[in-house]
């Protein structure tokens, strides 16, 4: 049939059957003899190619791919990928990012699918200001930008596992802060509990006197006393 060719009468046309066809082809010499022949063309299905579902994550993570229904496959964009022509590289984009995925199958049919990577930002953490207790004093810590939090190191900390704790060192120490988000990206900030010693306070030698007499009083160890 003529329907699937570029011309009919021409000894070369080109033929774009969407299935399994059969051609017949009437030649006809200078004597004007004719006689004829068939050619088949097979049409085979395309691959059903699959990039997977798409997936979520952090800045900065990767994640793997996956692509099925080939035997080789060409990735695109490929500047964030580990391999763009395996059917199985990571990915770590800095930004969401579409990718595609050209698979080929025995038959050198080809078909693509696309699979979307959402990276999701980091969250902005701020943890309290830096600050100075006395020893045995208590310091309020105190962090935002999460809906969870993990303080370490969690020594001396009433409970490592809330916004805010409350840190009772006994040295300077520096807290770190991590907290988790609702795309459970995670971020982190760090806060400074400086430790002042206690002065050493020292009120003198015990002393004997008479009623009516005084006795100097003499305290050293501090700026200020009471």
């Amino acid at each position: 049939p003529a329907a699937t060719l570029s011309d009919d009468s021409i000894p070369n046309p080109l033929a774009f059957p969407n299935d399994t066809i059969e051609y017949f082809v009437n030649a006809t010499d200078t004597n004007n003899c004719s006689s004829a022949d068939s050619v088949t063309l097979v049409v085979n299905p395309l691959p059903i190619a699959d990039a997977g579902a798409d997936k979520e994550i952090c800045l900065g993570d990767s994640t793997p791919l996956s692509a099925t229904g080939g035997t080789t496959f060409t990735w695109t964009p490929g500047l964030t990928l580990s391999d763009d022509s395996v059917f199985n590289p990571f990915a770590f984009p800095a930004d969401t990012t579409t990718y595609f995925v050209s698979v080929t199958d025995f038959k050198n049919c080809n078909n693509t699918d696309s699979v979307t990577v959402i990276v999701n930002p980091l969250p902005i953490v701020l943890a309290s200001n830096d600050t100075s207790i006395c020893k045995n004093g208590t310091a309020p810590l105190n962090a935002t930008g999460g809906i969870s939090y993990l303080w370490t190191p969690a020594t001396f900390l009433d409970n490592p596992n809330i916004q805010n704790p409350q840190a009772t060192p006994d040295d300077t120490i520096k807290y770190f802060v991590t907290a988790t988000d609702s795309n459970t990206c995670n971020g982190i900030d760090s806060v400074t509990i400086i430790v002042n010693q206690l002065p050493n306070a020292d009120a003198g030698e015990d002393a004997w006197l008479c009623p009516g007499d005084s006795a100097q009083l003499i305290a050293t160890g501090g700026t200020g006393f009471n």
